[in-house]
């Protein structure tokens, strides 16, 4: 049951990492 939890926190964290490089390229793009 935890491993499952800490499994999910991972995939979100990585979900939310992956938006976060994706904001930065397109604004260093817009620099």
């Amino acid at each position: 049951m935890q491993s499952k939890l800490k499994k999910k926190g991972k995939s979100i964290e990585k979900k939310i990492m992956d938006m976060e490089n994706l904001t930065l390229k397109k604004a260093i793009k817009n620099l």
